[in-house]
């Protein structure tokens, strides 16, 4: 009799219990594991890193020789797009990073606003 006492305890995990905890694994490990190994093997973080700072030095080398124009240029393996918006004395630089390799996908995109009184 003491065997069909112990058959009666409902003693471990339930059925409900594991699939709530396959469920966290499933849609919460998996994905994160998944972006990091991205960013590993890609060197995705290092290249955005890269762009920001590409970006922020065109900004600043514009604010300083004042050249407000359209151009383009090719650093580091990112091409460099900076184009000039004016409007009476108030002039709008955006400066937008592209993989040179992917030329579709901008990889930092920034917009300054200048007063030009020239």
């Amino acid at each position: 009799m003491k065997f069909i006492g112990y058959i009666r305890e409902e003693g471990g995990y339930t059925l409900i219990e594991t699939l709530v905890a396959m469920g966290l694994f499933v849609g919460v490990l998996i994905p994160l594991g998944a972006s990091i190994g991205n960013m590993v093997i890609e060197d995705s973080s290092a290249r955005m890193s890269t762009a920001y700072h590409l970006a922020l030095s065109e900004m600043n080398r514009v604010d300083t020789e004042g050249k407000f124009c359209d151009a383009d240029s090719v650093q580091d393996g990112c091409l460099i797009r900076r184009r000039v918006c004016r409007q009476g004395n108030i002039v709008e630089l955006n400066v937008a990073v592209y993989h040179s390799s992917k030329p579709d996908r901008r990889l930092v995109f920034l917009t300054r606003t200048f007063l030009d009184y020239r």
